[in-house]
């Protein structure tokens, strides 16, 4: 547990940390690590319910810099409300957000919310619209451990902690499946899944887990058609088509990934008497359509937000957008600069609570160890030159859309860097880099299999208690 003893060292003040708590925690890592099921995917959803529960536990109250506005629209939705509104009379929801807003930042324990039971009075909450872009899909399994925990009439820091965990659990059931569907690649599906900082989401309230989840889903489904001996059929196709559609209102700017089916050739498919290609046409054209209605639907309720920041009053994506062409050799390059670094040096990626702490030192390592993973996988998959290509524009489409979308509507107009860009925004791209540079891979062929999913899912779980004894060495030195 190198990870472990590094942590501390470098972060706490050791005689401040609870014993009891680093103690359950190096017992949780041992066992852990000496006895896992066997089946990559029985042992990796274990490990995501054990130590994504754990972080769900350790966290504090909106730790997450987004998990406020989560926590109230999953909340909302926990009382039946479906769609957001311009009206703040139709924007009714407990006061439960509340007490949680006077509790942010600290420790569950160190919380009054044990003391306060769900109320049913019902105030006006405009903060709600800020996740206009945001359908119900993502918000479905922490809204549903909401439900139960006031149907049960229990503790706000109970209920709280059970969002949370079902959250977690969602996430794992989703990586199971991913990597049952994606057969000989599915260690790159496990260690995708186990990036601390996905555990880190799966444990607070975010709609990441699912966005994410869905995502791996896919991935899957794109190295089982690729893998698989015979043609597919319409189901396996119909359910890589609504996987890519369902992120639509989860996180918009991946619907890209509906463009992979566009270059992985017909013979691959089997659809009867019906044309491939007017198949694939088809499906596309009908999520562009989705993607064009969703964007004229949720941009009809106002993000009041916006308007009562003061960092933001110089935000105009029309000006930002003419700045840019007026001067070209200007800003051009602070957009491609910041694409770049995303893609080579994604050091956030490792910064955690509101983008306070975290080991982004280590982001060299985590990075060698992912090389390692790529050697052990080498030439699993091969794709022909188009497929590669497509993949390859996809996943710089979606860094590139990731940073435009916070040059465009979070930097003020003029600026020469790119405010508000998080690494975890790219998170779901991580899976299709590795699976571009395993694919066609012979030269390092010879490499395959190397180390045991046993092996690589244990550095998998030391990496992950960089991130649960960050939280600890920052907040519980009390």
């Amino acid at each position: 547990m190198f990870s472990y003893l590094l942590i501390l060292l470098i972060y706490a003040d050791l005689t401040r940390l609870p014993i009891t708590i680093l103690s359950l925690l190096l017992l949780l890592g041992f066992l852990l690590i000496s006895f896992k099921p066997k089946g990559l995917g029985k042992a990796t959803a274990l490990i995501i319910i054990t130590l994504g529960g754990a972080s769900a536990l350790l966290s504090p109250v909106y730790d997450v810099p987004d998990e406020s506005a989560h926590f109230q629209r999953s909340l909302f939705l926990s009382e039946g409300d479906v769609n957001l509104s311009n009206n703040p009379s139709q924007l009714l929801q407990s006061s439960d957000f509340q007490e949680f807003d006077k509790n942010l930042g600290k420790p569950l324990p160190l919380t009054n919310l044990d003391k306060i039971k769900h109320s049913h009075k019902e105030i006006p909450n405009p903060r709600l619209t800020i996740t206009n872009s945001y359908y119900i899909l993502g918000y479905i399994p922490q809204a549903i451990g909401l439900t139960i925990g006031n149907a049960l009439n229990i503790n706000l820091k109970t209920s709280f902690i059970l969002g949370r965990l079902l959250n977690v659990i969602c996430y794992a059931l989703i990586v199971f499946l991913a990597i049952k569907i994606a057969g000989a690649l599915g260690q790159i599906i496990a260690v995708s899944a186990l990036l601390p900082m996905n555990i880190y989401l799966a444990g607070s309230f975010s709609q990441d887990p699912v966005g994410i989840g869905i995502m791996l889903l896919i991935a899957a489904l794109f190295c089982h058609i690729y893998l698989s001996e015979k043609a597919i059929g319409f189901k396996p196709f119909l359910a890589f088509i609504l996987l890519c559609a369902s992120l639509i209102t989860i996180k918009l700017p991946f619907m890209l990934l509906t463009f992979l089916i566009v270059f992985i050739p017909n013979k691959k498919f089997d659809f009867g008497r019906y044309p491939v290609w007017l198949v694939k046409f088809v499906a596309i054209v009908l999520v562009c359509l989705g993607t064009i209605f969703w964007g004229q639907l949720y941009s009809e309720v106002v993000n009041v937000n916006y308007m009562q920041l003061d960092t933001l009053s110089n935000v105009d994506a029309v000006r930002q957008i003419k700045s840019v062409i007026n001067k070209p050799l200007t800003y051009f390059p602070v957009i491609m600069r910041e694409i770049v670094m995303r893609i080579i040096y994604p050091a956030n990626i490792n910064l955690f609570g509101r983008l306070t702490y975290g080991p982004t030192f280590l982001i060299a390592y985590q990075i060698l160890f992912l090389g390692l993973v790529v050697l052990n996988n080498a030439h699993k998959i091969t794709m022909n030159i188009m497929s590669r290509f497509a993949l390859a524009l996809v996943i710089l489409g979606l860094f590139t859309g990731a940073v435009l979308a916070m040059y465009l509507t979070w930097t003020p107009v003029g600026s020469r860097v790119v405010e508000g860009m998080q690494d975890r925004y790219s998170l779901g791209v991580v899976v299709f880099m590795l699976i571009l540079m395993v694919s066609n891979n012979k030269l390092f062929k010879q490499c395959q299999d190397m180390l045991s999913d046993r092996i690589i899912l244990n550095l998998s779980i030391c990496w992950i208690y960089t991130m649960l004894l960050s939280t600890l060495a920052h907040y519980y030195t009390f």
